[in-house]
Parts: structure tokens; sequence; C-alpha cells
């Protein structure tokens, strides 16, 4: 059997969910899927020697029209597809510049479901922009070699069973002898130390590449905003909830109504054991050993993420038919 890691992951969430999203797949898409992806998109051109601009321009390229994948051998519209799915945490009109505003202002036409997509696409491309900016100017510097970008690689067990993944980043950092193996993600705050505890993932890297060093680069969705006056450009201080401005003259009687978002990313990284590392190699293999006799069960803890119910809710727990469920599809055959 050859599987890969995220695939032993999704094993551990839910057997039975696992089995059915081999054949079944959601009509709808979430926008976080995609914005995820394309955002470690623009990160990896600036990893490869590409300035920021180059960056910048893949990553809204991307955002329109998501290139083929392994999983997808053809492109993906993102810009005005019905079957992206966004969210309330997506728009952030704070984001929005005078420009964007003017290309909604034509957009008055469109019917109200196609308004609000569009409106959170460009949300996500303003952020995705921060985002890719505050990596250029907090991680990237702290970068003293790229050793490997979006490595390949893979564990073998007895029986010739072969677990594959990608590692997104092996790099040397500044103040380091040695390179770490770092994962790239975007989440909406911040990582706590024990996201590096409980990732298998990582230390199954760790394990496969013999490098003890382990981490995330954690690029945050959510930024933190800033408030300036609009006459003299003084920036309130924070905790206040001023809203005349305390520096300008009483002439110019500015008042604090400028909004200026600043992203941030946060790096953290420890030491794995050989302990840890090879504790996992038997858990692997067991998960392994379970797929292979097609052993299955249902875990009602993951029925619901992100407040979001699974696709498979109601054939696992009202036992409807998948083909009579109109939110889902037969992997590549369109219903």
């Amino acid at each position: 059997m050859r599987i890969s890691y995220s695939a032993l992951d999704r094993f551990k969430e839910c057997p039975t969910k696992y089995y059915l999203a081999k054949k079944w797949q959601s009509v709808e898409k979430s926008s976080a899927l995609f914005f995820g992806t394309v955002v470690e998109d623009g990160i990896n051109e600036l990893l490869s020697g590409e300035t920021l601009e180059r960056a910048f321009s893949v990553f809204e390229a991307n955002w329109t029209e998501q290139p083929p994948t392994k999983f997808s051998p053809k492109p993906t519209p993102i810009y005005d597809n019905p079957n992206v799915v966004y969210y309330a945490s997506d728009r952030d009109e704070k984001l929005l510049t005078k420009e964007d505003w003017d290309e909604i202002d034509s957009w008055e036409d469109l019917e109200e479901q196609q308004l609000d997509n569009r409106i959170s696409w460009l949300c996500c491309l303003r952020r995705g922009f921060g985002m890719i900016q505050a990596f250029y100017d907090e991680v990237f510097p702290e970068i003293e070699e790229v050793v490997y970008l979006q490595k390949e690689i893979s564990l073998k067990n007895a029986d010739g069973d072969e677990a594959t993944g990608y590692i997104d980043l092996i790099a040397k950092l500044k103040g380091k002898k040695k390179p770490l193996i770092l994962d790239i993600k975007t989440a909406a705050s911040p990582y706590g130390d024990h996201k590096i505890d409980t990732s298998d993932q990582l230390r199954l890297y760790s394990h496969a590449e013999k490098i003890d060093e382990v981490g995330y680069i954690v690029l945050v969705k959510k930024p933190i905003y800033t408030t300036k006056c609009d006459s003299c450009g003084h920036e309130r201080k924070a905790g206040s909830s001023a809203k005349n401005c305390t520096e300008c003259k009483k002439t110019l009687k500015g008042k604090y109504t400028i909004r200026i978002p600043k992203f941030y990313t946060q790096l953290i990284h420890k030491k794995t054991t050989k302990a840890e590392r090879e504790s996992l190699i038997d858990d692997a293999v067991d998960i392994v050993t379970a797929i292979k006799n097609e052993i299955k069960w249902k875990n009602p803890n993951s029925c619901e993420n992100f407040n979001k119910k699974c696709e498979f809710y109601d054939s696992c727990w009202k036992n409807k038919k998948l083909e009579d469920l109109e939110h889902l599809e037969s992997k590549g055959i369109k219903k």
C-alpha cells in the first residue's frame, strides 16, 4: 500500500469519512482550502529566489484560477465560482482600497450572492498581499539558506507499505547550525507550542529526514489594526478610545478614522526526541494495517469542524443514500 501522510491523518480523524471521501466529494469548496494553497504559492516564489512583486503576481493569478494540481488535473476557477463558499471571517471591508470600492461600485447590476462573493474574494486578495508582505518582512530575513523546497519523502515498513509526503521547507535559520523542517500554515490566530507536540506529520518528517528540529511558519490571517488621525497622521495609543486627535492643532480638528491593518507571522520550532519519532512509526504501521483490513468506525467528535457539519453527516447518522444528497458528487463523475 502507498499512502500519504495527510491520508493517515484523515483516517485518524474519522475512518468512515476517510473511506467515503475516496469516492465522494462536496460540490461546494471552502474558500480556505484554496486560499491557504495560493498564499503558499506566493511564499514559494520568494523562497525560490524570486522578487516580492513576482510573489504578489503569482498569488493574485492563482487566487483568480488555481492551476492544475496532482489531485485536480484541470485549472479550478476561484473568482466568480458559485461553488466556492466564503465565510464571515473572509470578509473584512477595512482591508479594501479606494480602487477596490470604485470597482465594487461598477458591480451594481450583480445579484446579491455574486456581489457578496466578489467582495469576499477582494478582501481575501488584500489579506493575501498583507500576509505575503509580513512573511517577506519578518520571516524571510531569518532564513539563511533554503536547503529544500517542497521535498517529497517516503517511509517504508517491512511489508513494503509506503507512506509519502511533501515537506514544505527545509531551511537553515540564522543562529542555527543545522537545518530545520518547517511547515507553512495559514491560520486565524497564532499557534500554541502544543501544535508541534501533537503533530504526527512533523515528527514523521523528522524521522524520514533524520532532522531532529521541526516547526511552523504561521501566517496569521487576522491583522492587528492601528488607528491614525485623518488630518495629521498621528497614531492613537493602544487601548485608547479617543475619537478626536490629541496631537492635532485646534484648527485641524482631526479625528481618528483611518485604520491601518498590520499582518504578522509566527515562527515556532523545537527539537523532537528519538523516542517520540519512533513511537509514531508504530502508530503509522497500525493505521496502515487497519486501512488494509478495511476497518472503520464513526468518530462523532469530527462531525463538525470550524462550525461546519461534515458533508457525510446525513449518510452516517440519518441513513440517507449518498447518491441522493445534492451537495455531493461522485469523484470524476458529474451528477
